[in-house]
């Protein structure tokens, strides 16, 4: 699916002028960068029809706020790259939210607060997660106003913002020398961006459409007879129904 690539110079309200260079011939010191990396396993635009982009400073002051509309007609397509540009020599501290919608309900909400590299492009991957459905609420639909409902934790050194991972409610800051660094192989298939036709998206729904269905016990286990080399993926199906994108 060809991706929404938007890049924005981040503090360039702030600053009015990113950078001047004189004619020196020296070359231009490079400027750190976050790239957003936003992916889903949720059916667009049935499950979610449009996506919410916010990006604070520490301060709380919101420096971008935009809602696209996703899916088949819709302006923005998923997998999709967003770079937050810092200034240079700079690496300031950024919150980034990402709310997944559907009509006016928020149904995923995922908050991450780092900083930018000030010398290397890394990426920050938030993405669309079935499994953190029913983890955001509406605060104000005219306004379009979200919030998560993950909890604040009290911890040993004070409060802790958490949000929603994987199915469960973690702390939202991470470290920004635990991002990795940037390729664009590992967004797009293999390929070096969204219009490199050597990219390849995987096949969800055909692969799990070879595989039988299976009901976990109390403990949540199932018990699976396979040859020792074999690898095997699971799928979990919503209780709703047309829901997900798993097949018949």
């Amino acid at each position: 699916m060809k991706s929404l690539r938007l890049r924005f110079p981040f503090w360039a309200i702030v600053t009015a002028t990113l950078s001047a260079f004189g004619c020196s011939g020296d070359k231009a010191p490079a400027r750190g960068q976050i790239m957003l990396a936003l992916q889903t396993d949720m059916s667009l635009p049935a499950d979610v029809s449009r996506v919410k982009l916010q990006v604070l400073t520490d301060k709380g002051e919101v420096k971008y706020d935009r809602t696209f509309s996703v899916g088949a007609n819709g302006e923005a397509k998923i997998p999709a790259t967003f770079a937050i540009v810092a200034p240079e020599g700079q690496s300031p501290t950024v919150e980034v939210r990402v709310i997944g919608i559907s009509g006016t309900n928020a149904r995923t909400f995922s908050k991450t607060i780092t900083t930018v590299p000030k010398d290397r492009i890394a990426i920050l991957r938030m993405p669309i997660q079935w499994l953190c459905d029913g983890k955001a609420q509406t605060v104000d639909a005219a306004s379009e106003t979200y919030e998560t409902t993950c909890p604040i934790r009290t911890g040993p050194n004070g409060d802790i913002d958490t949000a929603c991972v994987a199915g469960t409610c973690q702390d939202v800051h991470i470290e920004e020398a635990k991002l990795p660094t940037f390729a664009p192989p590992d967004v797009f298939g293999g390929g070096k961006d969204a219009d490199d036709m050597s990219g390849s998206c995987f096949d969800t729904v055909a692969c799990f459409d070879q595989g039988f269905p299976l009901t976990p016990d109390a403990a949540c286990r199932v018990a699976v007879v396979a040859k020792p080399t074999a690898t095997l993926n699971f799928a979990l199906r919503p209780r709703q129904a047309n829901e997900g994108i798993c097949g018949s």
